[in-house]
């Protein structure tokens, strides 16, 4: 006779609560850190040999753990709602469920004992809900046939590996840099969540009230999640960085793979990972106005989180998963004010692209985003009647449409910001694409609109163009 099926999941729990432990060093490591930074030389932290025991152990340790931490309860939320069909997927809509039921647990404590939910009490409470969903999936395993997600051992060895390389290659800027105006922005609207369940500003706050509005929000929830963890220093704003990239990964692999019949194997894992560092270190140096005084806090964490939601609705999409493409339409209409241009671009697309063209399935999906952008619209106006604080109104519509005012047409190195960021080569695979099938053109047509949508902007930032990029 074969285990259980709750044995499985209750296994998944125990390992998942194990790995996320050493977050509670985070604080602590959060502290080190940034006392370090009069001590060591920042270009090789690495091989100064100063505090072994906390470049070497304690601070991989905390950081990684953290990422499973936050995970966790997402993670076994999604095993217990058999919505975890890939290693991929898993990842992409833990990630939604941990928003979500952090987001609320941390909210009702917070209002109930009147003070900020940090360090170990944080961890502990977030190890409370991976507890709790664990044994809700061994509960619900015992009465019915759960999914359980395939693995690809070199996509998971990966998860763990590439946050660690850079992590190490980017220490400095993790934890030794000043905040810019991006960094202290982010930093300041994520804090907001230490006091009180929305990240917006009292409209007395002064000039910092403009952002984040609500097109611009969702990023400071997983961020205040790593203030909490390390404590009020640079690196909490900077550290979702690995969090989102990881989420990126699997939202380009979920979007590669569906619909094959082969895995991609490890060669094509390490060829992803290898764009991504690429990508990384260009917007760890250059992703701001400007060169080589970027902030990995803003907007690296706010762009890539914004591809990774893009491409959760994409596949969701293709899988026919309406209530799963809307929450990821929903988190990008949230996320970034580029959100809304992905999401109806996405629409548009699906005329363009495609061969043949399934008119049910694009009115439907027509009709979801229209919904979706009204709610969006209304929310605003919710919220001050509840006598909430209002979004910030930096990336209304009206101040949007008003960076189109001026093009500049002879700006040719705009072409390379696409190409090189992510490593020269996936950009060259396009032209294949007309051999594609539909949604690789759909995909294809998306780039091309997003692309000659910003290259003729007379005033643009590298980081605009993030989307065309990956």
């Amino acid at each position: 006779m074969g285990p259980r099926p709750t044995n499985r999941y209750l296994t998944a729990t125990a390992v998942l609560l194990v790995l996320g432990l050493p977050a509670l060093l985070g604080t602590r490591v959060g502290e080190q850190m940034w006392a370090l930074a009069t001590e060591v030389d920042p270009t090789g932290a690495y091989l100064s040999g100063l505090r072994p025991g906390l470049l070497y152990g304690s601070l991989p340790l905390a950081v990684l753990g953290s990422l499973v931490l936050v995970l966790a309860p997402g993670l076994l939320l999604a095993l217990a709602l058999g919505q975890a069909r890939s290693f991929e997927l898993w990842l992409l809509r833990g990630f939604c469920w941990s928003v979500i039921v952090l987001g609320l647990v941390v909210a009702a404590i917070q209002s109930l004992t009147g003070a900020p939910l940090v360090g170990s009490a944080f961890c502990l409470t977030t190890l409370g809900c991976t507890l709790g969903a664990g044994l809700f999936a061994a509960h619900r395993a015992r009465t019915r046939d759960l999914a359980w997600p395939s693995f690809d051992r070199a996509a998971v060895i990966s998860v763990f590996a590439m946050p660690l390389l850079l992590l190490i290659a980017l220490t400095p800027k993790f934890f030794w840099e000043s905040l810019n105006g991006d960094g202290a922005h982010a930093f300041e609207a994520a804090r907001l969540l230490l006091h009180q369940p929305l990240p917006f500003w009292p409209g007395d706050a002064g000039h910092v009230t403009p952002f984040p509005g609500l097109n611009s929000s969702l990023f400071c929830y997983p961020t205040a999640w790593f203030i909490r963890i390390f404590g009020e220093y640079e690196c909490g704003v900077r550290l979702p960085y690995l969090l989102f990239v990881v989420l990126l990964f699997a939202g380009l692999r979920a979007v590669a793979l569906e619909g094959r019949e082969r895995a991609l194997g490890g060669w094509c894992t390490l060829l992803m990972w290898l764009s991504l560092g690429s990508y990384s270190l260009v917007m760890a140096y250059s992703a701001t106005y400007d060169p080589y005084c970027s902030d990995i806090g803003l907007p690296a964490t706010q762009d890539t989180l914004l591809v990774a939601c893009f491409l959760g609705l994409v596949v969701s999409h293709l899988r026919r998963e309406l209530g799963w493409t809307a929450l990821f339409a929903l988190a990008c209409l949230l996320c970034s004010p580029g959100g809304a241009l992905l999401v109806g671009g996405w629409f548009a697309a699906l005329i363009v692209g495609p061969r043949t063209r399934q008119w049910g399935r694009l009115l439907q999906y027509g009709a979801l985003v229209a919904a979706l952008v009204v709610l969006v619209a209304l929310l605003p106006s919710a919220l001050e009647l509840l006598g909430l604080p209002a979004p910030g109104r930096e990336h209304t519509t009206g101040a949007l449409l008003s960076k189109f005012r001026y093009v500049l047409l002879s700006d040719t190195r705009r072409l390379l910001w696409v190409i090189v960021p992510a490593g020269i080569y996936p950009a060259t695979v396009l032209i294949t694409v007309l051999r594609g099938d539909d949604w690789t053109r759909a995909l294809a047509a998306l780039w091309l609109a997003t692309l000659a949508l910003y290259y003729f902007m007379a005033f643009v930032s590298l980081h605009y163009f993030v989307p065309a990029m990956l």
